[in-house]
């Protein structure tokens, strides 16, 4: 039997794994004030990116200071107060956090008189590519079926896509047992990030077309875990949030997921290729997450 102290160990371990594969746009669900359910936000809002991105240049940007502490609130709203960018930092995804989400530990979130209780989860972007360094990153097949279909029906799906296209991928049940994710390491090293959500976007369109022809019927299936973009205009940068995608739990089988196969965006894009797809009605998705970049700025 493996000691409490070993797993604990253990865990941080995988969690600074994760790290390494995962860009600085993360996020936790909080409880927004007059929202009716918890969600998912951005902890460094694109204010605060772009802030930080910009220093030295001949303006002075200026981004939320209120940092993960807001966010850990019992209600939550974005924070008005506004400083100058040498006094921002970006907030980073802890071990810690990361372990509370394997363990799910439970948070409460309080609506008028209610007490809402969710397991703590924490959401990830695709890491962002550095010239001349080496850029390992995580994607995530999200299969869902919240209102359409079963686990079983999502299961399914995802054993589909790993026997005939995904050999010896991972997959995890999600959080709440009404879907399955497809976790995929992918080395994206000298593609830049605006390229590489392309491939994505063309992945995730042919993914949804295998899916209405196999006439397995579900809520829909979607790539998670797009990349952040910055732009620049007139010395001013911007930046553009990535799509969320849910951190593996499963800490247990992690070697699982690290010796599955590493990817790069070529193959995806010879995967679409080399698999055409006839089937034009693509099945339509229930619930739709808000896309990257639409949160409070």
């Amino acid at each position: 039997m493996i000691k409490n102290s070993q797993r604990q160990k253990q865990k941080r371990a995988e969690a600074k794994w994760l790290q390494s594969l995962i860009g600085e746009d993360w996020g936790i669900r909080v409880l927004p004030r007059d929202a009716d359910e918890p969600r998912p936000v951005h902890a460094n809002r694109n204010k605060r990116f772009e802030a930080i991105i910009s220093r030295g240049a001949w303006q002075k940007p200026v981004a939320p200071l209120a940092g993960i502490d807001e966010l850990t609130a019992a209600s939550w709203e974005p924070a008005v107060e506004e400083v100058p960018a040498s006094r921002i930092w970006l907030d980073r995804l802890s071990q810690k956090l990361i372990v509370c989400h394997f363990e799910g530990v439970p948070r409460e979130f309080h609506l008028n008189d209610e007490v809402i209780v969710k397991a703590e989860t924490a959401y990830f972007t695709g890491k962002r590519s550095k010239k001349n360094e080496t850029c390992k990153t995580l994607v995530m097949v999200d299969i869902d079926a919240h209102k359409v279909g079963s686990l079983e029906d999502a299961m399914r799906f995802a054993h589909h896509l790993r026997d005939k296209f995904l050999p010896d991928s991972y997959v995890e049940v999600s959080t709440n047992s009404n879907g399955a994710h497809i976790f995929l390491i992918v080395d994206k090293t000298g593609w830049q990030d605006l390229q590489y959500n392309a491939v994505l976007k063309e992945f995730d369109h042919w993914l949804k077309a295998v899916l209405a022809e196999t006439g397995i019927v579900l809520d829909g299936v979607e790539i998670k875990g797009t990349c952040a973009l910055v732009t620049w205009k007139d010395g001013v940068a911007e930046h553009t949030a990535g799509l969320f995608a849910k951190l593996p739990r499963d800490w247990e089988r992690f070697d699982e997921l690290r010796a599955s196969p590493i990817y790069v965006p070529h193959e995806f894009m010879a995967l679409v290729r080399d698999n055409p797809v006839k089937t034009k009605e693509v099945a339509p998705k229930v619930q739709e997450d808000a896309p990257g970049g639409k949160y409070p700025r």
